[in-house]
């Protein structure tokens, strides 16, 4: 819904990711700091090896020695692997176009699930380290998913009760980690968001991945039937939430994918005790001149008609700004359907 491409550098924070991860993987370790492989009881039969990376190799080859898997899917994963580690920055740094190509190749369902349960587990020891990191460097305030819920990263700060608090947003994976283990780890199909959108969408693919797109259809006042209402008279006559219902203006395949995935249409008919404040206050706020005469009648509070603007309706409403406060789209969209803006 929300792109997040204006205002910070997605890239510096991407490189950020891959200069992390490649040393987690691939930085040699010595001594009590090598990883290993439990084999037996006794820690002296543990198998050591230099790299995090290179344990999971031997993963795969004892597995096959132990024919928990057959040789040909042992094959199919280590050339998985190899293919990751050669082509390390174009899939950790892949953007739309690669990232559509890397989700389309198959590999077998039985590699699959091994290069899953791999990746899966590197994702889960590295984020653990990593993401609060990653979080502060985009800032991300709202979900860019729903632009409902603040996604505020705090870490480790103390409360009134003096405990420490940590929160964060989720990080959902656009293309599922488990059908595409090899993008578990790319930076651009790590998308913040709200627990709500995280857990709705589970493992199902969308349309509209935010750090390349945002919306282009706009909300809508609508009639019972779902068609947009267009006489701004009439809309401003409404009485009750009852009479109308929120919807999407001509939304795109994409959108749509998002819209019914996330289930953005009925959480946003949630909100229309907002949509009516908005209605009725555009009775009162609706014109230059009214906002004028508050300017010039409460000088002491206002000094333009913009900050009565502000005031009554909120800031953020420009589109660079809209992931600053949630339902600003909403609150936008609705506004120039009203005439408002």
């Amino acid at each position: 819904m929300i792109y997040l491409g204006y205002n910070r550098d997605l890239d510096s924070v991407a490189h950020f990711w891959r200069d992390s991860l490649h040393a987690f993987l691939f930085e040699k370790r010595e001594d009590k700091h090598r990883p290993f492989l439990r084999i037996g009881k006794h820690k002296k039969h543990n198998k050591y090896y230099d790299t995090v990376f290179s344990k999971w190799k031997g993963y795969v080859r004892g597995e096959v020695q132990l024919r928990s898997i057959s040789t040909a899917t042992g094959n199919k994963v280590l050339d998985k692997l190899d293919e990751f580690e050669h082509n390390f920055d174009n899939i950790v740094l892949a953007k739309k176009k690669e990232m559509e190509k890397l989700a389309n190749a198959a590999c077998g369902k039985e590699a699959q699930i091994v290069l899953s349960y791999i990746f899966e587990t590197l994702y889960n020891c590295f984020i653990k380290s990593i993401a609060n990191d990653v979080l502060e460097r985009l800032k991300i305030r709202t979900c860019p998913y729903c632009n409902r819920n603040y996604t505020f990263t705090v870490k480790s700060s103390s409360s009134a009760a003096g405990k420490k608090f940590t929160t964060r947003p989720e990080f959902d994976h656009f293309y599922c980690k488990s059908k595409h283990p090899l993008l578990a780890l790319s930076f651009y199909n790590l998308v913040p968001s709200c627990s709500v959108c995280n857990h709705g969408k589970a493992t199902d693919d969308i349309g509209i991945n935010p750090y390349f797109d945002g919306f282009q259809s706009k909300f809508g006042i609508c009639d019972k039937t779902k068609n947009v209402l267009l006489n701004i008279n009439k809309i401003k006559r409404t009485k009750s939430k009852d009479d109308f219902s929120v919807g999407f203006v001509n939304p795109s395949i994409s959108e749509q994918q998002n819209i019914n995935k996330l289930g953005l249409d009925v959480l946003y008919n949630k909100h229309k005790d907002y949509v009516m404040d908005l209605i009725e206050k555009s009775t009162s706020y609706g014109s230059l001149e009214q906002n004028q005469a508050l300017s010039d009648g409460f000088q002491g509070l206002f000094r333009t008609p913009q900050e009565v603007f502000d005031f009554v309706w909120g800031k953020y409403l420009n589109e660079e700004e809209l992931e600053n406060r949630p339902l600003s789209k909403l609150t936008k969209d609705i506004l120039e359907q009203l005439g408002i803006v």
